[in-house]
């Protein structure tokens, strides 16, 4: 007798509901992926200009600098991701706040450290920060002088973080749970960056917006008198006379020198050679000048430099004798019996070194004209 061929049963017809919820089903987990990718995406950036800008020196960090570069990151992470959660928010007043704070960290906190890298080739640290808010006028000063390359760094990442916002609350509002989660996690984070140390001055094995906050973090504390570090305010000096001077050459004077500000090699034209294009007005101020090739410089910053040539101290000399001595260019001093005070281009932080460490020399002026 021949097999009965077996006939399976029809399958049931897939309900309209059904397919609603498997299409919402994966619908929330592209919703999942795309909110995670755009509270990645500022970190990312960050983390992607901070290689273009520095990546042959990252790569060369020893291996617990590397560490410390990764627990940065991460710290910048969690600092960026939800903070950009609670900004993106659909609902509740709170979110316009948060959007304000990052619309500003990111101006400030990225584009603030960008335009510091393109002046000094180093990130502002803690001990700069110290050092700029000591001198407050003076940066307000040079900062109003660049505007325009000023906002040029800022404008940016702020409007960045703006446009991530926006599209944020269209394509992947966060859920409750994330909202909640967040708001607990970016004070706790904000804090931690502002407290804890990392590499800042050598290395810098870190983000250029980590180092940042606890820059700030560093200054706030000093402020308030809760850090080691004494915060002193800068005040006019009481240095000695200095003895007459009488001038009575034999032959009449015919050498200028020209100091400048802190310069690398390849930014000026130490010789006439009649095509200057990095600084074509010193060249013509002094066609006949004697360039001084070999000429090198010790000094970390240019205030030693002009410490130096000023006072006659040597640059390893007790502070004590420095301070009594004619040593600042902007404080007034006494020389012969008079009250002086002179006026010189000095270098607004001290982290200028790092962009002019191919000069070595004790007497100090890393260009002569």
């Amino acid at each position: 007798m021949p097999a009965i061929p077996s006939i399976s049963a029809p399958a049931p017809p897939v309900s309209a509901r059904s397919r609603r919820v498997t299409t919402l089903r994966a619908l929330a987990r592209k919703r999942n992926l795309l909110r995670l990718l755009t509270v990645a995406l500022p970190t990312a950036a960050i983390v992607a200009t901070d290689l273009a800008a520095r990546g042959t020196r990252l790569l060369g960090l020893s291996a617990g600098h590397k560490g410390a570069l990764l627990l940065a990151m991460l710290e910048s992470a969690l600092f960026w991701g939800s903070l950009l959660t609670l900004a993106s928010r659909r609902r509740g007043p709170l979110r316009w706040i948060a959007a304000a704070v990052a619309v500003f960290a990111a101006a400030w906190l990225v584009g603030g450290q960008r335009y510091f890298f393109d002046q000094y080739v180093t990130y502002l640290n803690a001990d700069a920060a110290a050092f700029g808010a000591s001198v407050g006028r003076s940066v307000v000063n040079q900062v109003a002088a660049d505007a325009g390359n000023f906002l040029r760094f800022l404008l940016p990442p702020a409007a960045l973080m703006a446009v991530l916002i926006v599209a944020a609350r269209r394509l992947a509002a966060p859920r409750r749970t994330h909202a909640l989660a967040a708001s607990i996690a970016w004070p706790v984070t904000l804090v931690l960056a502002l407290v804890v140390p990392w590499s800042i001055r050598k290395a810098q094995a870190a983000t250029p917006d980590v180092i940042f906050l606890h820059a700030l973090g560093r200054v706030a504390a000093m402020h308030a008198g809760v850090s080691k570090a004494q915060w002193v305010k800068p005040a006019a000096r009481k240095p000695d006379y200095l003895p007459a001077l009488s001038a009575a050459p034999t032959r009449p004077r015919n050498v200028l020198l020209v100091l400048t500000e802190s310069e690398r090699h390849d930014v000026v034209c130490s010789a006439r050679d009649g095509d200057c294009r990095s600084s074509p007005h010193s060249d013509a101020a002094a066609p006949s000048r004697f360039p001084l090739r070999q000429l090198r410089s010790v000094a970390s910053t240019t205030a030693i430099s002009e410490m130096v040539l000023w006072s006659g101290v040597a640059r390893w000399r007790a502070r004590r004798r420095c301070a009594r001595a004619r040593c600042s260019g902007t404080t007034p001093t006494r020389q012969a019996g008079r009250r002086r005070t002179p006026r010189a281009r000095t270098s607004t932080s001290p982290t200028r070194a790092s962009s002019s460490r191919s000069f070595r020399s004790s007497t100090g002026p890393t260009r002569w004209i």
